[in-house]
């Protein structure tokens, strides 16, 4: 099953119980030795594929990499912490973390390679949602603030500073208005609360005030972000608001015509 010109039958075992993905090739490319963990994320049987050429690991249009880096293994050199794309048996891509370095013989002739591959897909999906959510956070035009469980601002992004006139410095540490009992008043700061402990959400307009001193209607949506090993546990708020006062105005003009002409109004 394995190569025992390459592994020498004592430290198979230990081969086979490395975390990572381990490819030896030999000096033509070759796949002289597949892991289990090899196994696993290729979805080769190890019989299966040694003996055939590693480029049957290669994905769409990335074909001309095994050569260039099996090229420079040929130099000496080694490669480190290269992220690409391989193909899975079913031809699925997984995205990994590839590590390749020459195997030498006892004279120090190059006569393969040894390739640890890391399947990196969910670090590279968390990345990526994180800088979706990063994205949406700077360019939302809607204003965005997260407080912590107690109310008090820990990030507001810009639209928050256009549409109230506050800075990031001026709001972070302060306890959001939203949650503060003496501007919402008592029954609706525990309507509100209650409807984000029982299911996790709150939305509808609210009065606000800007920086200098105006007060103007929004409509404010409110989550909550529970712990993810306690779900009973909320660690902080996220609220998202717009400045609704051309609505209100244009409403309020509709009422008035509807009130003193109802043909207008039509």
């Amino acid at each position: 099953r394995r190569d025992a010109r390459v592994l020498d039958a004592r430290y198979r075992d230990l081969f086979d119980s490395m975390p990572d993905a381990i490819v030896v090739v030999n000096e033509i490319g070759r796949v002289a030795m597949f892991n289990r963990q090899a196994e696993a994320m290729f979805g080769y049987p190890a019989e299966e594929i040694v003996g055939r050429p590693i480029s049957v690991l290669a994905a769409p249009r990335r074909e001309n990499e095994m050569p260039l880096i099996l090229e420079r293994i040929r130099r000496g050199e080694r490669v480190d912490h290269y992220d690409t794309l391989r193909r899975r048996k079913d031809g699925s891509l997984v995205e990994i973390s590839l590590t390749v370095s020459p195997i030498r013989d006892e004279r120090g002739l190059i006569i393969g390679a040894s390739k640890i591959a890391r399947d990196i897909s969910t670090q590279i999906d968390a990345i990526r949602r994180l800088r979706l959510t990063a994205s949406v956070f700077t360019n939302a035009s809607e204003g965005i603030v997260i407080t912590d469980r107690e109310g008090r601002m820990v990030e507001v992004n810009e639209a928050f500073t256009r549409i109230t006139g506050y800075h990031e410095a001026e709001a972070v540490g302060k306890r959001s208005r939203m949650f503060r009992v003496d501007q919402t008043g008592q029954s609706h700061h525990a309507r509100m609360l209650a409807a984000l402990d029982a299911e996790g959400h709150w939305q509808g307009e609210f009065l606000d005030r800007r920086k200098n001193g105006e007060w103007f209607p929004v409509w404010l949506s409110l989550s909550s972000v529970r712990d993810q090993h306690d779900h009973q546990l909320v660690t902080h708020y996220v609220a998202v608001f717009s400045d609704i006062t051309v609505r209100k105005e244009a409403e309020d003009r509709l009422q008035f015509l509807a009130n003193h002409d109802p043909l207008t109004a039509l």
